[in-house]
């Protein structure tokens, strides 16, 4: 008489919770990147937009357009461009740009008005200073936009 022995070729129920568990962990891992990876490019997209900003204002005042000067101005969720010596809440030429998303504007820039004036025909600013955006859901991460003596502008993120 032969007996025969039939091996198994089924998972047990520990490899297959193995396998699981691994799979949520990727996942998991895989989620939260793809969340901060969305954050941040909303972020970048605002300081840019900002940077933009500053940069073409620079310009203008170098430039003589409007034989005048050129500035933005900082709000906590907005900022606006202006022309002139000095920010006018009723100015004809400002423009409001929001910040969009949860994001919150700071800055070091001394003085009331929150403002960095780019000077006619050299561009250099009336004062220096840092602006900072962080983002609400973040703010462990936020990106400084620095304003220089010379009006160099420039971004850490």
């Amino acid at each position: 008489m032969k007996i025969s022995l039939q091996t198994s070729r089924a998972f047990t129920l520990i490899e297959i919770i193995t396998v699981l568990s691994i799979f949520v962990i990727l996942f998991t891992i895989g989620t939260y990147a793809f969340i901060n990876t969305g954050n941040r490019q909303r972020l970048n997209t605002a300081v840019d937009s900002i940077t933009f900003k500053l940069e073409e204002m620079k310009a203008n005042a170098i430039s003589g357009k409007g034989n005048t000067n050129f500035g933005v101005k900082f709000n906590a969720n907005s900022y606006v461009s202006f022309s002139g010596a000095s920010f006018s809440t009723s100015g004809p030429n400002n423009v409001t740009y929001p910040v969009s998303g949860n994001f919150t504007l700071s800055n070091t820039i001394p003085g009331p008005d929150d403002a960095i004036i780019f000077a006619r025909i050299t561009g250099t600013p009336n004062t220096t200073g840092d602006i900072t955006l962080t983002d609400s859901k973040d703010p462990t991460h936020p990106a400084t936009i620095t304003i220089g003596s010379l009006g160099d502008i420039s971004v850490v993120k």
